[in-house]
């Protein structure tokens, strides 16, 4: 409504909070109720951390590329240690399952050739991979165990990374030695039977110089299968110098082997009289019962 002159009455903040407070049992006994003698004093709580490190800020995987992820204008995916341990990461190829627009190719279907093969956006990256900024070609599975972070960069790259690089690259960062001590170790088992363990340690023995110890034993098999399976271990050491200052040497050694056996799956037959092939298993023949196999390799 509005007076004679037009003008809106004056509202009355006293008038507004008493009709908020009668609609809301309790709030002005609340609004004055008094404090228990002598006060209540909370504790002080002091919270420290470290933000987990922002991977755009990061430097680009390989350092054909200056500057920052976030400043290098091509599309780069980083996986970071972290994830790699909460999904227990146990080679490069489950690693790349959290980006997109990369695939990974068996040797039957590709060529006849075992080991790791990538197609980024469709083009084929088997020899564009990268550890610590150097060409890693070759054809083997590869185990993360000395990952520290795993990044995908997306598009040409001719202009840094060479001739015949279409589809992209794989960018691999190794654990190398830091300032500060740290211990860990994992252990893993499961069905199969499956085992794994784990163990990066990392020392420092000076002001500007550390040591980076990582070990690795894996073994498994298929479950309900015979002769099927496989073993492989790693060992990685490193050595770091002028930790801190401009200018840093960093030593690193690894070992891996692998010996796996392929599982060739059941035969198919075709019984006499009959024109439909069917697998062994229903004429008796227990799962177990299979071919395989092996391909040995050692980095």
């Amino acid at each position: 409504m509005t007076t004679q002159s037009g003008t809106k009455p004056p509202t009355s903040h006293a008038a507004w909070m008493a009709g908020l407070a009668m609609g809301l049992p309790g709030a002005a006994l609340a609004q004055g109720a008094a404090a228990p003698e002598g006060g209540l004093v909370l504790p002080t709580v002091d919270v420290q951390g470290t933000a987990p490190a922002n991977t755009l800020q990061r430097a680009a995987p390989v350092s054909r590329l200056p500057g920052s992820v976030q400043d290098t204008p091509q599309v780069i995916n980083v996986i970071p240690r972290e994830v790699l341990e909460q999904q227990n990461v146990t080679t490069l190829e489950q690693a790349l399952r959290n980006v997109p627009g990369i695939t990974a190719s068996i040797g039957e279907g590709n060529g006849g050739v075992n080991g790791d093969q990538f197609r980024i956006r469709g083009f084929a990256a088997q020899n564009d991979i990268y550890t610590d900024g150097l060409r890693d070609f070759g054809a083997y599975t590869r185990d993360a165990f000395t990952y520290e972070d795993v990044s995908v960069i997306k598009g040409p790259s001719g202009f840094a990374l060479g001739n015949g690089t279409v589809g992209g690259a794989v960018a691999v960062g190794l654990r190398t030695p830091r300032l500060g001590n740290s211990y860990s170790a994992t252990a893993t088992g499961g069905s199969g039977p499956y085992a794994r363990g784990t163990l990066d340690i990392n020392q420092q023995i000076g002001e500007t110089t550390a040591l980076r110890l990582n070990l690795m034993g894996q073994s498994s098999e298929v479950v309900g299968r015979d002769g099927v399976d496989s073993r492989r271990w790693g060992i990685a050491p490193s050595i770091a110098f002028g930790l801190g200052t401009d200018t840093t040497l960093t030593l690193h050694y690894q070992h891996y082997e692998y010996d796996n056996a392929t599982d060739s799956g059941i035969p198919v037959v075709t019984a006499p009289g009959s024109t439909i092939g069917r697998p062994l298993t229903e004429y008796g023949l227990p799962r177990g019962t299979g071919t395989a196999s092996a391909a040995t390799a050692t980095r």
